[in-house]
């Protein structure tokens, strides 16, 4: 990766040589350390933001109420995780977070869920089926408001058009449908448990 990134930078600088554009050249590299703070700042405030809201979320307790209706088909789709166990907490923590759309304050409960898989499996270097299937739901995640998505179109001034909000659902619901039945198939015709 490190040849084509060196590549690319060559490439570009002669091309920018060629074709006279060395000024131009030079001042874009020199701002780029200014708009990647910026761009750090910005997309890092935005994430405190929303692990925030999660946060608040959880100590409200809307993420537990939020957790008990999705909790029996979390059950039936992870049936081989122990029923009563931690894991299926944090599993339902995990989708509520990605149904809410704040991606980024979904992924620490999936790595605790999948950090408790890997323990029920005896800390076995091999993904199981469960763990598969965690982050195939964690990757299509049905979202039914895209917040973080808003966010950055709202930070570079983007328009922000709410009418694109029933496609954003549909589109994450034909995925995540997708993806189960796929997982089911692999999952029906898998020669291993």
């Amino acid at each position: 990766m490190n040849k084509i990134w060196v590549t690319i930078i060559i490439l570009s600088a002669l091309y920018g040589i060629f074709f006279g554009n060395v000024e131009e050249m030079v001042n874009s590299i020199l701002n780029v350390p200014k708009k990647t703070l910026e761009l750090l700042l910005l997309v890092g405030g935005l994430m405190i933001f929303w692990n925030g809201i999660f946060n608040i979320a959880i100590e409200s307790g809307l993420i537990r109420r939020l957790s008990k209706l999705i909790m029996p088909f979390t059950k039936k789709l992870f049936s081989k995780l122990p029923s009563d166990h931690i894991v299926h907490e944090y599993i339902c923590a995990n989708i509520c977070a990605n149904v809410l759309g704040l991606g980024n304050a979904a992924t620490p409960m999936g790595i605790k869920a999948l950090d408790e898989m890997k323990k029920l499996n005896e800390e076995k270097p091999v993904a199981t089926k469960s763990m598969i299937t965690l982050v195939l739901l964690n990757t299509t995640n049905l979202t039914l408001f895209p917040a973080t998505l808003f966010s950055l179109r709202e930070i570079y001034k983007s328009n922000i058009n709410i009418k694109l909000l029933p496609f954003f659902i549909v589109c994450t619901i034909l995925s995540i449908f997708f993806v189960l039945i796929v997982d089911y198939l692999f999952r029906k015709f898998s020669k291993e448990d």
